[in-house]
């Protein structure tokens, strides 16, 4: 319990001028009655046998007298103390652990983590010798505490954390300090006037009340930078945009790239093209880089900010493919990590399909070459088609697909389609009895009934697509899905099982295009696009990520291995889907041996946040950090629980009253 308003005791002498008007008070009224009255009054006492009197007097100064503390009592705001203020110095230190702090002084020959480490050590030192206590939060893309309400008895631990870090515990995307300063509420909760510093390498034009932002950067830093850097696919040929910048100065920026594997077939093979030019970087502005072959007597006109290199007067070979592009800086600035890039996705992987009918239809060819056109930037989809009468092959090809006539058996070195197989192939583990005919119902032909939860018949509307004629399966494999079915009898089946020893991938469409509609329905690509997406799924989604990007994995195997320069050993991924986090920028190199024993070998390129390389920028605001500054927050209030009592004594006092007047 505590009085917030000390000097309301000096009411209490209203009690003790309650007591002398009481002292001085006459016990006795001169009056002129009736005899009569004095009789019938005596007897009135006499048959009481209690002085009731007294007590009602006590009672009555008892009432009034606490009415008066009351009063007092709300005067002087009494209040419970739920937690105190602290006395002793404590403070939250966060340091910025981004990837912008790696950028080094070349007067001092340090990082400005390494001086953001030696500063709040210092501090720390000062603080914990004083008797206070420290806080240490890391500020990352996920902030992380080091130590919470460290006190002098562990001094040395918290001084030895702060040792013991290093530019390996910098990171190499942004910090979240408003995620941190977020953070620091946990500390602000339990002591409000706990000091925040924050030692990082910007900045800014608002700082909050109560937090102390320690700029570690040096004057003279600076640091020119790839920003991004792409291939882009133009009339057949390809050219590249490459984006830099300065920050810290304006200055003329030597740019190298380096096109390897020109229009080869490995990544060994082919021509190396190399390629440079000038960048006029102005301080802050980004500047464009387009390298591309001008056609005869086309005079592109560069907008502002930008350079077109004409990549026809070094090299008359035009780049169709490349293995792979390095794009590099020749520069000396005070921060290295987005000095290069590199650029893969250039040398499309080979799809050989041979497509065999005995009666070719054009909704194949079309779906075929809609599926070449539309992975273009990925797959280089080759298509044979073996003519009506000559025989088809087993081996060697990703794709087969048969159609009415099958071989002898099945192909055991790529994905196998059988369209309205007339037998089964030996080997394909299924049987079929021969075709039979259905008649219309209710005007129409039996439409399918489709299972939509399979990747394959995914946006596909069976009950649109209606047959008349379908090739009838008295028993199939258990290893085989129904994914459209009609009266019991399947329609459509997939097999994909390549992990089991005799596995297979397998497609069966149980009827022919000459007998359905689905020909001239959107289902047929789409079900072509499925199955394709299905058998051959692409193992990323795309070549160029950013520091700490979720990287989505599959595989055309049991095991995918993913290697860098930056780790000790490959990371083997042996279940798909799986996720890559992406932790630090370079080239990663994804390898597998598919189902088929054929070795694929992939390349991504991580890079580092655009945001990281501008050393000098100064940010707008930093996150308020929520601490209680009112003293209302630790005291709870019990003036109304007092005014209920001033009510009680006050309602007593005045029946007591009108009882004495009785």
């Amino acid at each position: 319990m505590t009085l917030i308003h000390k000097l309301g005791l000096v009411g209490l002498i209203g009690i003790v001028i309650l007591i002398v008007i009481y002292l001085i008070k006459p016990n006795y009224q001169q009056k002129t009655v009736s005899s009569t009255y004095i009789w019938k009054l005596s007897l009135k006492y006499k048959k009481k046998r209690l002085p009731t009197s007294k007590i009602r007097n006590i009672l009555l100064f008892l009432c009034q007298a606490l009415a008066l503390t009351c009063l007092v009592a709300v005067l002087v705001k009494p209040a419970i103390v739920l937690k105190q203020f602290n006395d002793e110095e404590e403070i939250v230190v966060i340091i910025d652990a981004s990837a912008s702090m790696r950028t080094k002084s070349e007067e001092t020959d340090t990082i400005r983590f390494d001086r953001a480490l030696t500063a709040a050590k210092d501090r720390v030192q000062d603080v914990l010798n004083k008797g206070g206590v420290v806080s240490l939060i890391l500020a990352k893309s996920t902030p992380e505490y080091l130590y919470k309400r460290a006190t002098g008895e562990v001094a040395s631990g918290v001084i030895e954390s702060l040792d013991d870090l290093s530019a390996e515990d910098c990171g190499y995307s942004g910090a979240d300090l408003d995620e941190a300063l977020a953070a620091s509420e946990e500390i602000l909760a339990q002591n409000p006037s706990a000091g925040v510093y924050v030692y990082t390498d910007a900045d800014y034009d608002y700082i909050p009340a109560g937090v102390n932002v320690c700029n570690v950067a040096e004057e003279g830093e600076w640091n020119a930078a790839i920003l991004s850097a792409e291939a882009a696919w133009d009339e057949g040929y390809y050219s590249f945009i490459v984006k830099v910048a300065c920050y810290g100065k304006t200055d003329r920026i030597n740019v190298v790239m380096d096109v390897y594997g020109v229009n080869g077939f490995g990544f060994s093979s082919g021509s190396t093209l190399t390629f440079s030019t000038e960048a006029d970087c102005d301080d802050g502005v980004t500047e464009t880089l387009i390298f591309k072959y001008r056609k005869d007597g086309e005079t592109d006109v560069a907008a502002e900010n930008q350079q077109i290199i004409d990549l026809g007067k070094n090299s008359g070979e035009k780049i169709s493919s490349y293995s792979s592009v390095h794009i590099s800086l020749v520069v000396e600035d005070s921060y290295d990590a987005d000095d290069n890039f590199d650029i893969y996705g250039g040398q499309k992987q080979i799809l050989r399909v041979q497509y065999a009918s005995s009666e070719p239809n054009p909704f194949v060819n079309a779906a075929l070459e809609n599926l070449k056109a539309d992975y273009a930037d990925r797959w280089d989809i080759r298509i044979t088609e073996v003519k009506k009468g000559e025989p088809s092959a087993t081996q060697g090809y990703d794709l087969y697909i048969f159609e009415h006539a099958m071989p002898a058996t099945m192909p055991t070195d790529g994905v196998v389609y059988l369209f309205d197989p007339e037998t089964a192939p030996h080997g394909c583990g299924f049987r079929v009895d021969g075709a039979m005919s259905v008649s219309k119902t209710a005007g129409k032909w039996p439409s399918l009934y489709g299972d939509k939860e399979h990747r394959i018949v995914q946006h596909v509307e069976a009950d649109n697509i209606t047959i008349s004629r379908y090739q009838a399966v008295s028993s199939y494999d258990a290893n085989y899905t129904v994914l459209m079915s009609w009266n019991k009898n399947p329609m459509l089946m997939v097999r994909d099982d390549m992990l089991n020893e005799g596995g297979m991938q397998t497609l069966v469409m149980n009827f022919s295009f000459m007998y359905s509609n689905l020909g001239v329905l959107p289902e047929v690509y789409f079900l072509m696009q499925n199955a394709f997406e299905y058998f051959f799924p692409a193992t990323v989604e795309k070549n160029v990520f950013e520091v700490n990007e979720k990287a989505a994995l599959t595989a055309r195997s049991n095991k995918l291995t993913v290697s860098s320069g930056g780790w000790d050993a490959p990371v083997e991924f042996t279940s798909f889907p799986s996720v890559l986090t992406l932790s630090a920028p370079g080239t990663y190199t994804l390898t597998q041996i598919n189902y088929y024993g054929k070795q694929v070998t992939e390349n991504i390129y991580v890079k580092l946040p655009a945001a990281e390389s501008n050393v000098t920028e100064v940010r707008a605001t930093l996150y308020q950090p929520e601490r209680e500054t009112e003293e209302e927050n630790y005291l709870k209030d019990i003036v109304v629980y007092i005014a209920a009592a001033l009510v009680f004594f006050i309602f007593a006092e005045w029946a007591l009253q009108q009882r004495d007047g009785i």
